[in-house]
């Protein structure tokens, strides 16, 4: 029996899958493509119908090109026969729909079929892992926008000084504006003191005067993101710059030790990689304080699927797999310190 897959994005309901963006490359609003092993169906409003049309052909040789199989291309306009539509896609299919969804949509889906509805995390996640050389590229080109606002910024720390983090957080967004225009692929994270010891913090208004700072940061360029972080000192030196220094060089040889491992081991799997930095930590004292993931995925969302806890994936690392390495010793009500690059194999 034919598999039908359901794509969905819903920007109304805080809900943006990057799938259609991977399918059509842009950003609608609200919109569904639903597929099975010989026809594909767009469900656009009136807003997006004429790019789509436009894009027909290109979509058609996308599926074809992902799948290798001929596909028909059909695009249906979101109006007051979508939901019998949809029902006569459905009616006597398996349907497969993306996690995630929001919760009217997948009641409307579940009334539409009989048949239990699969889940799956990510459709295209195996296409998504391995990038192209475009890809590569704009990926490199995303990072060195992102070190060159780094340095200005380290260039200027001590004009930090009585700032607030929402004002650094601004100086950042300026420099990202003027050395490209594209945005944030998520926001600044500017955190001063023991709010860098807060998961996520959202950067606000206190004053950054004698004490750590992290700033973990990304942008897009061309649709492709970038991710980094540092934690530095700020001003001058207390009782506790020395535990702080010696806790950003442990941070940094763990960091590194990804690729002195690698090029040692070209079929490490990710959970070994996870364990050489993590051993190296413990055997520090301070393996109990790296409570953070030692790496996620990176591409054209900040947090890239598939969402597998680093301890436990087998997967062996491939060429141009894309990822962060981001090692980290977070001390509660104290600060953090955390050092992350993009990776690229």
């Amino acid at each position: 029996m034919s598999k039908t897959y359901i794509l969905h994005q819903d920007i109304d309901n805080w809900y943006i899958n990057r799938n259609i963006f991977y399918i059509l490359w842009f950003d609608s609003s609200l919109g569904t493509i639903i597929f099975d092993d010989k026809k594909v169906i767009l469900l656009f409003d009136n807003r997006y119908y004429q790019l789509i049309k436009n894009l027909k052909y290109k979509i058609k040789n996308r599926f074809e090109f992902l799948f290798w199989k001929t596909y028909e291309i059909e695009i249906i306009l979101l109006d007051q026969t979508f939901e019998n539509r949809l029902k006569n896609i459905i009616k006597w299919k398996s349907v497969i729909i993306e996690e995630n969804i929001p919760v009217l949509f997948y009641k409307n889906i579940k009334k539409l079929t009989q048949k239990n509805i699969e889940f799956t995390d990510n459709i295209f996640k195996q296409e998504r892992l391995i990038k192209s050389k475009n890809e590569i590229k704009n990926i490199k080109n995303a990072i060195k926008i992102i070190e060159k606002v780094y340095k200005e910024i380290y260039l200027i720390k001590e004009k930090l000084i009585w700032k607030k983090e929402y004002e650094v957080r601004q100086i950042i967004q300026k420099l990202i504006i003027e050395l490209w225009w594209e945005w944030e692929s998520f926001p600044t994270i500017v955190a001063f003191g023991k709010n860098s010891a807060i998961p996520h913090h959202q950067t606000w208004n206190t004053k950054i005067w004698n004490w750590p700072l992290l700033i973990d940061m990304w942008v897009i360029y061309k649709w492709y993101c970038s991710d980094f972080t540092r934690t530095f000192w700020i001003w001058e030196k207390t009782k506790n710059y020395n535990e702080f220094i010696k806790i950003k060089n442990i941070v940094k040889k763990a960091h590194d030790l990804w690729k002195k491992f690698t090029e040692k081991n070209i079929n490490i799997t990710w959970k070994e990689l996870d364990k050489v930095v993590r051993n190296f930590i413990n055997e520090k004292w301070y393996g109990d304080y790296f409570t953070h993931s030692t790496w996620h995925w990176v591409w054209i969302q900040i947090h890239e699927q598939p969402w597998i806890s680093n301890k436990k994936w087998d997967q062996t690392l491939e060429k141009w797999m894309v990822f962060t390495i981001e090692p980290g010793i977070y001390l509660p009500m104290n600060f953090w310190v955390r050092w992350e690059n993009i990776i690229i194999i």
